[in-house]
């Protein structure tokens, strides 16, 4: 199996590079994080040149919402999972990140036990026949 290619945007640098490493750490052979970016439109930046199979982040920044976000990502990046992870773990939050176009949802409190399954069906439901995905 190729690697999946991670995309990371938070707005929080110290959550950005834990997280990197994190999965640097325990899934290397499986992923490979492409980049990280502070705010979505770095994150947009960064799409075209790294071509990411997965975009984790958390859209529930001061300066934009989910219904805004999640869908400027699904536009640029049709083939792509996305995987919102945050801290705001109501279901309220849930379900508007999964109304505005993500794949899957991960609280932070969660992050180790949730994530990588989280990145993996994002991944297969883009990449798989038949999966529902433009990938």
């Amino acid at each position: 199996m190729e690697t999946i290619r991670i995309l990371l945007v938070d707005n929080h640098p110290t959550f950005l590079r834990l997280v990197s490493e994190f999965l640097r750490e325990h899934h290397a052979g499986e992923i490979t994080v492409v980049g990280t970016a502070r705010t979505v439109q770095e994150g947009l930046a960064l799409t075209g040149a790294q071509r990411p199979d997965v975009v984790v982040l958390d859209p529930f920044s001061p300066a934009r919402s989910a219904k805004v976000i999640l869908p400027l990502l699904r536009a640029a990046l049709p083939g792509a999972g996305l995987v919102v992870l945050t801290a705001r773990s109501e279901g309220v939050y849930r379900r508007a990140a999964l109304a505005a176009g993500a794949d899957e949802f991960v609280a932070k409190a969660d992050i180790v036990a949730e994530l990588m399954p989280a990145i993996r069906r994002a991944y297969f439901l883009h990449t798989l026949p038949g999966g529902g995905g433009g990938g």
